[in-house]
Formats: C-alpha cells, structure tokens, sequence
C-alpha cells in the first residue's frame, strides 16, 4: 500500500511521520500523536504520503488494551471505503 518494505518500515515511528506531507493536516497529527502519547482508542482520517510521494488519504485506527497497543488498521482509499461500508 504504501511502497515501503519491511525493512524501511522496522524501527520507526507508528505516528508515520516520515509520511506526513505538506498537505498533512497539522492538527490530525498532533491529535495522532496524542493518541499514541496517551493510549487513547482513536480512529481518524490523514493524508500521508507513499513512497513515490503520491497521497492517500488514509484511515488509521488504535486501540490499547492493558497499556498495550493491540491494533493498528491502516487502509488506502478502497480499503477505507471498505472499512467505512462494514462500520470500522
């Protein structure tokens, strides 16, 4: 989805900051960030960028349990209307 490997993807942040772009709503990633600081359940919409530097919008959804993240859903813009269609 995003044209990055594994190996590009290992060791960095679940905030996707290396996606964010200049069209990335600044307000979405600090309420993403907080989100991830504070182990809040969230699900919102952002614009990151993939590898070959075309955006997505994209649906990104936590939840923590037990202080622990459990679950992380990111889909592109099919899978999002998908996921949206079956209620995630």
């Amino acid at each position: 989805m995003s044209g990055f490997n594994v190996n590009e993807l290992l060791h960095r942040s679940c905030s996707c900051a290396f996606m964010h772009g200049e069209l990335t709503n600044h307000a979405t990633v600090n309420r993403l960030q907080e989100a991830l600081q504070n182990q809040l359940d969230d699900q919102m919409e952002i614009l990151l960028y993939k590898k070959n530097s075309n955006a997505a919008v994209t649906f990104v959804q936590f939840y923590y349990h037990l202080l622990c993240c459990v679950g992380l859903q990111c889909f592109d813009a099919v899978g999002w209307a998908a996921g949206r269609a079956s209620g995630l």
